[in-house]
């Protein structure tokens, strides 16, 4: 039962990671008190990130290695995050979160006044987006045909969109700013 729950707790943290690390450059609409003027070197836009090894790809859910999580995750915004040293969740771009009393439903507030970089609003169709080009084997955004195979996906939610297998079985947009994950199982995290 301990591993069983224990790789529940994952999987439905990742659920969090992995669609928020899909969500390309996400951050907030209001600046963050950086005045890019004031920076020797700012108009270069350089970002230097000491690893031990090279990322494999910078595609979000599409990685193997623990390296390239790493650096996804300094460029990704998350629904959630776990607190320090705990597995306490909290919030990050999803504001607030309710699980259903029976466990297989988990539906997730957004944070407003958030914009990709190229300030497209971030809503919930652009997590749904995200979600469906891992989960859906049919997405045309999964690019599928090009090599990408979401290993990591399969590994932590069971299988893909239509195997009986998968963890996740509907995604759902409730309106601009919510969206419903329904799992096949109930998972022990956030109760």
């Amino acid at each position: 039962m301990t591993w069983r729950w224990n790789r529940w707790h994952a999987a439905l943290w990742a659920i969090a990671t992995l669609i928020t690390i899909g969500l390309t450059n996400c951050t907030p609409s209001q600046t963050l008190g950086r005045d890019p003027a004031a920076s020797p070197g700012a108009a270069e836009q350089i970002v230097v990130f000491g690893s031990v090894s090279d990322p494999t790809n910078l595609e979000p859910g599409n990685y193997e290695d623990l390296y390239t999580g790493y650096v996804t995750r300094q460029l990704y915004d998350q629904l959630l995050d776990a607190e320090p040293g705990t597995t306490n969740l909290v919030p990050l771009i999803a504001t607030e979160w309710a699980v259903s009393q029976d466990g297989l439903t988990w539906t997730f507030t957004l944070r407003e006044g958030v914009t990709f970089h190229d300030g497209t609003p971030f809503n919930a169709e652009a997590v749904r987006v995200n979600v469906e080009r891992w989960w859906n084997p049919a997405s045309p955004l999964g690019f599928r045909d090009a090599g990408k195979n979401y290993v990591i996906w399969k590994a932590l939610f069971n299988g893909f969109k239509g195997e009986d297998e998968s963890l996740l079985q509907a995604l759902t947009v409730v309106d601009d700013r919510t969206i419903q994950f329904v799992l096949k199982e109930p998972a022990g995290l956030g109760r």
